[in-house]
C-alpha cells in the first residue's frame, strides 16, 4: 500500500500545490464557450440530417448528437462542482437549463449524489457503488464477449435504464422540469419540428447516449484494484475518436479529477502533464491507454484480475 505518509508528502509538495493553485481558478468564459460549441454542433447536426434524404446522414447525426448529449452530462458534472461559472447562481441556472433538464437530470439532485459519491467513492455508502453492487454486469473481470454483449443489452434497454436513473438521481426539481420539457415541446409545436425533435434529441437520448454513458462509467472505477489513492479510479488517455464519444470534456482523467475536483475540466490535460514531475504520481497513478485496443486499455483492464500485488503498491 502507499503509506499515508507518502500520499501527504507527495499533496504537500510545492509542484502539486502550485499546480493545483494555478488550474483550480474557473474561467466563465471558457465553460460557457464549450456549451455553446455542444449545441452548435447539436444544432447543426440536426439541421444538416433534416435537410438530406439520406438516413445514413441521419444515422451520423444520431450517433454525433448522441456524443453531444454525454459531452452535456459532462458540463452538467461541471456545474455539480460549482465549476461551470464563477457566479453559482448562473452556474446552476446554466447547468438545468443547458445540461441536466435537456437529459431528465437536475444539477442540485445530481450534486447530492455525486458529492456523496466522492466522499464514500467505492464503499456501500457510495449511492452509484450501491446501486451497481448487486448487479452481476457490474462485477468485473469480465470476457471480453460477455463486455460486448453488456453493451448490446444496454443499448436495448436504454429507454427503461435512462429513465430509471434519472427518477433515481434526480428526484427534485420535478415542477421546474416539467414546466421546462413543456415549454420545449410547445415552441417545437409552433415550428412545426415535434417529429425532428423526437428523432434528432429523443431517440438518440434513449438509445445511443446511454451506451457511452455506460462505456465511460465503466471505465472509471472498475477493473481496479483499489489497494490505494492511485489506483482506485484511473486516468484514461484517448484518442479523438474515444474523446468524442466515451470522453469527453477531459472526463476521461477520473483519478486526477477524484483528486483534486477543484480543477475545471479544460485544465485536467495540463495538470495531469504538470504532476508527472512527482514521482509517486508518476509512477503509481494507474493510467489506461485507451478504451478498446492494446493490453494497457479499459477493456484489458476490465477482463483481468487486477493484481493486489502488482508494481502500484508502495509500503
Amino acid at each position: 500500500m502507499i503509506s499515508l505518509e507518502k500520499f501527504e508528502s507527495f499533496r504537500k509538495s510545492e509542484i502539486v500545490r502550485s499546480a493545483l493553485k494555478k488550474h483550480s481558478n474557473i474561467s466563465t468564459t471558457a465553460q460557457m464557450s464549450i456549451l455553446a460549441l455542444d449545441w452548435t454542433i447539436i444544432i447543426a447536426a440536426a439541421i444538416v440530417a433534416t435537410n438530406s434524404s439520406n438516413w445514413l446522414v441521419s444515422l451520423a447525426s444520431v450517433i454525433l448528437i448522441a456524443g453531444r448529449q454525454h459531452a452535456l452530462l459532462v458540463m452538467m458534472h461541471e456545474a455539480s462542482h460549482y465549476r461551470l461559472a464563477q457566479n453559482k447562481k448562473l452556474n446552476d441556472i446554466t447547468g438545468d437549463v443547458f445540461a441536466a433538464f435537456p437529459l431528465l437530470f437536475s444539477t442540485s439532485a445530481y450534486r447530492k449524489n455525486h458529492l456523496a459519491h466522492h466522499k464514500y467513492t467505492n464503499t456501500m455508502d457510495d449511492p452509484d457503488w450501491v446501486r451497481k453492487a448487486s448487479d452481476p454486469d457490474w462485477i468485473y473481470p469480465q470476457r471480453k464477449i460477455q463486455i460486448s454483449k453488456i453493451l448490446f443489452k444496454q443499448l436495448l434497454t436504454a429507454p427503461r435504464d435512462w429513465m430509471l436513473l434519472a427518477i433515481a438521481v434526480a428526484k427534485n426539481n420535478l415542477l421546474s422540469r416539467s414546466i421546462y420539457w413543456i415549454a420545449i415541446f410547445t415552441c417545437a409545436l409552433s415550428l412545426n419540428i415535434i417529429p425532428e425533435v423526437l428523432l434528432y434529441w429523443v431517440v438518440p437520448l434513449f438509445t445511443v447516449f446511454p451506451v457511452f454513458q455506460r462505456c465511460r462509467s465503466m471505465s472509471e472505477h472498475f477493473g481496479l484494484a483499489r489497494t490505494h489513492e492511485f489506483n482506485s479510479s484511473r486516468n484514461t488517455l484517448v484518442n479523438p475518436l474515444e474523446r468524442l464519444f466515451f470522453a469527453p470534456h477531459n472526463v476521461s482523467y477520473h483519478l486526477l479529477h477524484h483528486l483534486y475536483p477543484s480543477v475545471p475540466q479544460y485544465s485536467l490535460p495540463e495538470f495531469h502533464q504538470e504532476l508527472m514531475a512527482e514521482p509517486l504520481y508518476r509512477d503509481h497513478a494507474h493510467t489506461s491507454h485507451g478504451f478498446i485496443f492494446g493490453s494497457q486499455s479499459v477493456l484489458a483492464d476490465l477482463s483481468r484480475v487486477p493484481s493486489k500485488t502488482d508494481s502500484s503498491m508502495v509500503a
